[in-house]
């Protein structure tokens, strides 16, 4: 058993869509400040200064684009592989694209920008790869794009080739169809299908589907390979990237075990697995078991999913998000789940656009930014 940190639930209410929005100043995200971001004058418009290159002194697949802003009250960053941003202009201009699937800046990372410059630090990009990030700023009726391109030097990072791993590695690779033994509100057993890709060889995988959140389906996350058993262990607490929430808070959006307490559930921080699958013989089916967690109450409870939270930094407090189509808020699985393979990992929709820092917690996990479709999913509790 692992001593972790107790959670406690904050009951947060229920906010309208556009809770990962970038600008302010629509009924969806009320701001009362009309020049939030220190923008100088709002007749003005933005000023851009964006350049990108290698990180300094990291692994070989960082980059780093340097952002200053001036007058501009928001603004949004779009980063993502120049093959596929050119690809996506043949349909849309630039600046609907980093309207549409940008990220916005924080309300810190704005007044960095229009201060003495903020760092949009990537890692685990793909090697040799040319990226480009775009900004797109506002100010008042305003608004201004520029973009910047850097690429990656030889080795390290990103994705690989699916099947380059050993065979035990390569048996978890494909899409699974997964049931749970039961659900904690609904108490029947519930069905629902993952995609797992290969992350690093022998190393590590990106696991889709696993969660009841309109995230599941959009944001991957990191899982480990274990050569030693062949087990597939999910890692607690990864934080995929900061974002607004719907009352100016800085969130965290972190992908957390959802463990049983006193008949209902709660979420634990802390660094362990919660979830072990072990492959079975035929290589086509498996079994995921939830680990027993220690509590800083004294309490020893199941871990019985994973899920993704907007974490509150600097309380002990989150939300929740809109479940998406087909489950029921709070009627989390319960394992043991029985796998059963369906057929190769799905690939990748969209454009495999990235979080800046704050990067992924635990390095060697997937940082893409979220989909415009979770970003603008609604916040429940």
């Amino acid at each position: 058993m692992k001593m972790t940190n107790f959670f406690k639930m904050a009951l947060m209410g229920i906010f309208a869509a556009g809770v990962f929005t970038a600008c302010g100043g629509d009924d969806d995200n009320p701001n009362p400040n009309p020049n939030p971001g220190g923008g100088d004058d709002p007749k003005t418009a933005p000023t851009i200064t964006l350049t990108g290159a290698q990180t300094s002194g990291s692994e070989s697949s960082s980059l780093t684009f340097k952002l200053t802003l001036k007058n501009a009250e928001s603004a949004k960053y779009l980063t993502v592989p120049t093959s596929e941003l050119n690809n996506a202009l043949n349909s849309a201009t630039l600046e609907e694209l980093v309207q549409s699937e940008g990220n916005a800046l924080t309300s810190s990372q704005l007044q960095n920008a229009l201060g003495q410059g903020l760092d949009l630090v990537f890692t685990q990009l793909e090697p040799n790869t040319e990226y480009t990030c775009a900004v797109y700023a506002v100010n008042g009726t305003e608004s201004a794009v520029k973009s910047a391109t850097a690429t990656t030097a030889n080795g390290g990072g990103g994705s690989v080739t699916p099947g380059t791993g050993s065979d035990a590695y390569n048996a978890w690779i494909g899409t699974w169809n997964v049931t749970s033994t039961s659900s904690l509100i609904g108490s029947d057993p519930m069905s629902f299908t993952v995609s797992i890709a290969e992350l690093n060889a022998d190393q590590t995988y990106a696991v889709t589907g696993w969660g009841i959140s309109m995230l599941a389906a959009q944001q991957p996350v990191g899982a480990i390979f274990n050569a030693e058993d062949g087990g597939l262990y999910f890692v607690n607490e990864q934080e995929l990237g900061e974002v607004s929430g719907p009352q100016g808070e800085s969130l965290i959006v972190t992908y957390l075990g959802v463990c049983g307490y006193n008949g209902s559930w709660t979420v634990v921080s802390g660094d362990y697995y919660g979830l072990i699958g072990a492959m079975g013989a035929d290589g086509n089916s498996a079994t995921v078991t939830g680990e027993q967690l220690e509590i800083s109450t004294g309490d020893v409870i199941p871990v019985y999913t994973f899920d993704f939270f907007g974490m509150i930094q600097g309380e002990n407090s989150f939300y929740t998000f809109q479940p998406a189509a087909g489950f029921t808020a709070d009627d989390y699985p319960i394992g043991p789940y029985t796998l059963t393979k369906s057929g190769s990992a799905a690939s990748s929709k969209g454009l495999h656009t990235y979080f800046a820092a704050p990067q992924a917690k635990k390095a060697g996990y997937p940082v893409r930014l979220l989909s415009e479709e979770v970003r603008t999913a609604i916040v429940a509790k």
